[in-house]
């Protein structure tokens, strides 16, 4: 099974879930990189404005091709009670070559169904699985049960 896991991720959390998920499915992975400042007080203000208009932003172009896969992770933090600017870019510009989705996102707060809907939205695939995670719990360690089930709704899916 080829599994690419795809993420964005300005502090860290984010990358933490994705990096585990890619090492639970021996997948390849593939971070986005925003071409933005998105570091300090601005970055963040910048996020939250470019999230909230629902912003395309420019982003290094990515080195695998979904097409090129059996399943597409990806994986985003909340902004704005939606999708980070960088994982909607690449999901408008690559959301129609994946064949069978799984999404995942961290979020401090809120907007975790909302972010997971929109992702939906934008593929043009099979959605097979979607989690929903909070930073606290990710930092603290206390997601691994969710995760495990992530995991195995992907597998049993590819399988079937």
């Amino acid at each position: 099974m080829d599994i690419l896991v795809v993420y964005y991720s300005r502090s860290g959390v984010t990358r933490t879930v994705a990096e585990k998920i890619a090492e639970m499915l021996a997948a390849t992975v593939e971070e986005l990189v925003d071409t933005k400042n998105r570091k300090g007080l601005l970055g963040f203000l910048g996020a939250v404005r470019d999230a909230t208009r629902k912003k395309v932003v420019p982003i290094e172009p990515p080195t695998n091709n979904p097409a090129d896969y059996d399943v597409v992770i990806i994986g985003t933090p909340v902004w704005a009670n939606t999708v980070s600017s960088p994982v909607r870019t690449y999901l408008r510009e690559h959301g129609e070559q994946i064949r069978r989705a799984g999404l995942f996102c961290t979020s401090h707060s809120c907007g975790l169904d909302r972010t997971l809907q929109a992702m939906a939205e934008m593929c043009g695939g099979e959605v097979v699985a979607q989690m929903g995670l909070r930073q606290k719990a990710v930092r603290k360690g206390q997601y691994t049960d969710r995760l495990d089930a992530f995991v195995r709704t992907i597998q049993a899916a590819h399988d079937s």
